[in-house]
């Protein structure tokens, strides 16, 4: 991501935010999945919720081209994806620490 496109959903951010709307930042939501659906013994974090990119413009600005918004929202994506991960290695280490308690 380049510091214009950070910047660019920065500025949405702060535009759907101010305008109550769900912003790009903070909104993104995850799940544990274990039991039947996966092996127990290996529990699951997906995203469960994430933020998109709407169709219509921002305060003061045109609408975003349709290229520009769906590449943003395969940033968002990615991005949950990435701290999807992150959740599963901290909660594989808390199951860790737990079992050796």
């Amino acid at each position: 991501m380049t510091d214009e496109e950070l910047h660019l959903l920065d500025r949405i951010d702060s535009d759907l935010t101010r305008q109550d709307r769900i912003g790009s930042w903070n909104a993104d939501e995850y799940g544990i999945v274990a039991g039947e659906i996966v092996d127990a013994e290996a529990p699951l974090v997906v995203c469960i919720y994430y933020p998109k990119i709407p169709y219509e413009g921002y305060q003061g600005e045109e609408s975003l081209d349709e290229a520009t918004r769906e590449e943003l929202n395969d940033v968002l994506w990615n991005y949950c994806g990435r701290v999807a991960e992150i959740i599963l290695e901290n909660l594989e280490s808390v199951l860790e620490s737990s079992e050796t308690d």
